[in-house]
């Protein structure tokens, strides 16, 4: 596990992020039983290519393989090489996974001011919403 952290911090780069994808790998990847129903777990990437958008859900998704948790990974991205959308959806749990679409994502990261206009209010209620702030003019967030 501290060599996919250590590996995700020196790719995704914008401030303090690092840390906070982090916390999430940590935090996250410890599956809560519930009876006989295990908790299911998303997460939603977006930006542009070239920020490490779907590296960062591999690793995520390799991390949750890793921690004994059935994953899914679905990466998104456009036809340009670089610079056009990119997005991944990560879905694991000691369970089933289900649809590796996600409607309102638990947690979302969002690296760009279009991925923040277009997905940020659809983070589930109580969900988390990590932004690039060095590119994304959030001042009007709940």
């Amino acid at each position: 596990m501290n060599a996919i952290y250590n590996q995700l911090c020196k790719l995704v780069d914008f401030p303090l992020g690092s840390k906070l994808i982090a916390i999430i790998v940590t935090k996250t990847t410890k599956i809560i039983e519930r009876g006989t129903h295990f908790m299911r777990h998303d997460l939603f990437i977006a930006g542009y290519g070239g920020q490490g958008v779907l590296l960062a859900g591999n690793l995520l998704s390799y991390a949750a393989i890793h921690e004994e948790n059935n994953g899914s990974f679905f990466p998104a991205y456009g036809v340009e090489k670089r610079g056009g959308a990119a997005m991944c959806t990560i879905v694991f749990s000691k369970g089933d996974t289900g649809s590796p679409v996600v409607g309102h994502p638990s947690v979302s990261i969002l690296l760009n001011q279009l991925s923040y206009d277009k997905y940020a209010e659809k983070v589930k209620p109580g969900g988390i919403c990590i932004v690039n702030s060095s590119l994304v003019e959030c001042d009007n967030l709940a």
